[in-house]
């Protein structure tokens, strides 16, 4: 069986791919984290203003903590929850239990940005990554118990799947 090699990333394409994830997470509850991690991002203005309305530094303050509790890192999450939370972002759990440690240490949003951003970049670099961050909130008990509706394959009915919540697996 003959097979064909994988094509390699240059440098560049990684730079690319590195740049259109920070660009994403800028969309999202993690932009606080990737600004933070970003030394050459300000930090978020202290008092509105006409430019970005609603991002203000309680603003970052508040979606850093968020983006810990989604990730469970902040608070520590129980053993069997970590495991479950480590399990659905998959990401290993001693990665999980070192940014913990990394995150009670961090002193500043400039030290606690950069491990945030750290988990994300070793999500799984896929359209299911959406599925990770709604599971690991749901065993966080950042929302309640998510479901999302999926297309039935050759004329059958749609089927809900439900994503996890604290103690239970999927279902």
């Amino acid at each position: 069986m003959r097979t064909t090699p994988r094509p390699t990333r240059s440098a560049n394409d990684n730079a690319a791919l590195a740049a259109l994830d920070r660009v994403a997470w800028r969309a999202t509850v993690f932009g606080a984290a990737v600004d933070a991690a970003d030394k050459g991002v300000a930090p978020w203005p202290r008092e509105l203003s006409s430019e970005r309305t609603q991002l203000t530094w309680e603003v970052q303050q508040a979606r850093l903590a968020r983006g810990a509790r989604i990730l469970g890192i902040a608070p520590a999450p129980s053993p069997r929850q970590g495991e479950q939370i480590a399990n659905v972002l998959s990401i290993p759990r001693l990665a999980m239990r070192d940014a913990e440690r990394a995150w009670k240490r961090a002193v500043g949003y400039r030290e606690r940005g950069p491990v945030l951003a750290s988990l994300l970049a070793r999500l799984p670099r896929a359209r299911r990554v959406l599925d990770c961050i709604l599971g690991a909130g749901a065993l966080a008990g950042v929302w309640g118990p998510v479901t999302r509706w999926q297309k039935g394959a050759r004329g059958r009915p749609a089927r809900a799947r439900r994503f996890p919540s604290c103690g239970t697996g999927f279902g």
